[in-house]
């Protein structure tokens, strides 16, 4: 109830292509034909193949598998499950793109939202994430009232209401072993652990490693940790502009992709989010895969992203220079706080 749907879901932008992406599945078609001619029975055969695999993939998700499987039965059933979903050795997910020509740009149209949406190496997205990814954004694209903000407030108060309590100033101090495995949870403000059976950890793996104490960090997570290396890191600028800037009919989410010959990295796959800041002013947030190589050996590397970012963004934005108010970025310090 809390949800306002977005029509269209979102926007991809390709030289010389606006496609509005829309849950109306002939209206979308319709998008397609006047983009893509050449491609409509090729694009039809896509979708087609898609909406069993993901109601499939829904069967398979909502089969109350035990995760992670604990016992000899429970990790039968779910390797079966896992053979056996739509995207396993003997499903037909494989053929989702035999229709769509290599080199066709539809192809990079459904690619360039799945790589954004997905937080896993975009350059290895299998079936599966294009299947789920896609037709998430695609079929139930909305936003909470109040955006973020809004979504918080309404977290705290559900939580608030079920007589449980937010501290955000608390956290995770130490992972407790025994025998290699978890058993329990410190937190920092209390002196006793907290006993558990598992611990999900959202957080990056130099940060998790610091959490196992004397004991130290379980081999097998040392061995992981040393091979996972981010190749990308998500970038984010923001320009304040005049609200006149922005081009009547733009969606609330863009996917620009600027030189299809090219990969889809830095400022050549955008994800441009566009919102009012008040009566006369708006923010446009573009996103991109900065390289996480040139980011830590490079000081210079981030200044120069932003720069060509927002070069990149007066294609979609005419006259954006002599709207532009302020660009700012979360990963570049001021320069008195730089320089301190």
């Amino acid at each position: 109830r809390k949800l306002q749907p977005l029509d269209p879901s979102y926007q991809v932008v390709l030289p010389r292509v606006r496609l509005d992406v829309t849950r109306d599945h002939a209206r979308y078609m319709e998008e397609i034909a006047r983009e893509f001619p050449e491609a409509v029975r090729g694009v039809e055969a896509f979708y087609a193949r898609m909406a069993p695999l993901n109601a499939a993939l829904d069967a398979f998700l909502g089969d109350d598998l035990p995760l992670p499987p604990d016992g000899f039965f429970e990790r039968r059933r779910f390797q079966r499950a896992s053979v056996q979903n739509p995207f396993g050795p003997y499903g037909d997910g494989a053929g989702l793109w035999s229709d769509i020509a290599e080199d066709h740009p539809f192809r990079l149209t459904v690619q360039a939202q799945v790589r954004c949406a997905s937080w896993a190496d975009p350059d290895a997205l299998g079936p599966l994430q294009v299947v789920r990814l896609h037709a998430a954004w695609r079929n139930h694209g909305a936003m909470p009232e109040g955006g973020l903000t809004g979504l918080r407030a309404f977290l705290r108060e559900r939580i608030a209401l079920h007589a449980g309590e937010i501290d955000l100033d608390d956290g995770a101090a130490e992972i407790v072993l025994r025998r290699g495995r978890a058993i329990a949870v410190r937190r920092r403000r209390d002196e006793e652990p907290t006993g558990c059976q598992y611990v999900v950890a959202g957080l990056e793996i130099e940060r998790l490693l610091t959490l196992f104490g004397e004991r130290g960090v379980p081999e097998a997570l040392a061995e992981t940790a040393a091979e996972c290396r981010p190749r990308y890191r998500r970038f984010t600028c923001n320009l304040v502009v005049r609200s006149e800037v922005i081009p009547v009919g733009m969606a609330r989410h863009v996917f620009f992709v600027p030189e299809p010959g090219f990969p889809p990295i830095e400022d050549n796959l955008l994800l441009v989010e566009v919102g009012t800041l008040d009566e006369e002013r708006s923010v446009i947030c573009a996103r991109a895969f900065a390289l996480s190589d040139r980011v830590t050996s490079d000081p210079r590397y981030l200044e120069d992203l932003e720069r060509r970012i927002v070069g990149r963004l007066e294609w979609l934005f005419p006259f954006l220079e002599r709207h532009l108010l302020r660009v700012s970025s979360p990963w570049i310090l001021p320069e008195p706080l730089r320089d301190g």
